[in-house]
């Protein structure tokens, strides 16, 4: 196995565990706090048109994650929608998503739905990172679930690079930068909350 094949692989392989970290944080604390609805309507739409985009290039080794992710995704938008009741936005978005996908595919076809893809990933990240940053505890995003996702993006961005996939490149440098914020809200806001916790124990005790 070359390098560049074994960077699909260990890319995929990261991609397919990304999402159970999240689920299991919301399940653990029964909370949607810091999540973000359009995040998970936009994950579902798009990795159904990862399924489509990967098997037109023959690239069988990355399917797998993406079948994974539509899965986990759906669950997730179920889960965070019914927590909130607010899901005229998310259908909307996510029905335009799914129709800029096969529209592309049909007319220009799957490089062109590719390339939607690729660019989409940045609309995909951001509503999670705004909403990471807007609750002031975002408890119930997964820190574990975003350090995944920062590995694999660079793995599928080095992946882009060395076999000349200019899709999956644009997807790597669009999502590792949006994990990377994520990951580093995460860590501020714990710290914080825990400096916090040991204060109000000190104060307690005295």
């Amino acid at each position: 196995m070359d390098l560049i094949t074994f960077t699909a692989g260990a890319a995929t392989f990261l991609a397919t565990l990304q999402l159970f970290p999240q689920l299991h944080r919301v399940r653990s604390f029964d909370s949607v706090a810091g999540l973000s609805t359009m995040w998970a309507v936009v994950g579902t739409v798009l990795n159904l048109g990862w399924i489509g985009y990967r098997w037109s290039q023959e690239l069988w080794i990355g399917l797998v994650s993406p079948v994974v992710a539509t899965t986990l995704y759906l669950t997730l938008c179920i889960m965070i929608v019914g927590a909130r009741r607010k899901n005229r936005l998310a259908i909307a978005v996510s029905t335009v998503a799914f129709a800029g996908v096969v529209v592309s595919a049909v007319l220009g076809g799957w490089i062109a739905a590719g390339l939607l893809l690729g660019a989409g990933s940045a609309v995909h990240i951001w509503p999670s990172v705004w909403a990471a940053f807007r609750s002031p505890d975002p408890k119930a995003v997964s820190m574990s679930m975003w350090a995944i996702g920062f590995g694999q993006a660079v793995l599928w961005a080095v992946y882009g690079w060395g076999s000349g996939d200019s899709i999956h490149l644009l997807y790597g440098l669009a999502t590792a930068p949006g994990a990377a914020a994520i990951v580093g809200r995460c860590l501020y806001t714990r710290s914080r909350v825990r400096a916090t916790t040991e204060v109000a124990a000190g104060l307690a005790a005295g």
